[in-house]
């Protein structure tokens, strides 16, 4: 099992345990949105970060950024829940990650998988900030 396929596991199953404790969710729904939403953040803010110098803030309008930020939400979310969702990837790699680990494992992998989805846009939106006054 990869990477990319135990932090959708640990999201589709920390949706599924909400699920399970009466939440009004549907698990793989979350899981595409989630990682959709964090990918669709992140990577105007890697592009900034490496290409700061180049896009000038004032040569941009807002609805080019608008418009490649949901695109590119919408193209993460589809793909994510054709490549993981409509093959039967999910319930294969469930399989595997119930009978590989333990609950303590599971349960570590899980707070790892949901704190890079929380933390990666703020780390990267400090660096941008840590970019602008100069310390980097």
């Amino acid at each position: 099992m990869n990477l990319l396929n135990l932090f959708i596991i640990n999201i589709y199953s920390y949706y599924s345990k909400r699920r399970d404790e009466g939440k009004k969710i549907i698990p793989w729904f979350q899981t595409c949105i989630s990682i959709a939403l964090v990918t669709a953040i992140c990577v105007p803010l890697i592009l900034k970060f490496a290409f700061g110098k180049w896009l000038s803030p004032y040569d941009k309008s807002e609805s080019i950024f608008m418009t490649f930020f949901l695109s590119l939400g919408i193209i993460i979310f589809f793909t994510v829940k054709y490549f993981y969702f409509n093959k039967g990837k999910h319930i294969i790699g469930m399989d595997e990650y119930l009978k590989s680990y333990t609950i303590n494992q599971r349960k570590k992998s899980i707070i790892i998988s949901l704190s890079i989805l929380i933390l990666l846009p703020i780390l990267l939106c400090l660096l941008i900030y840590f970019q602008a006054i100069n310390i980097i």
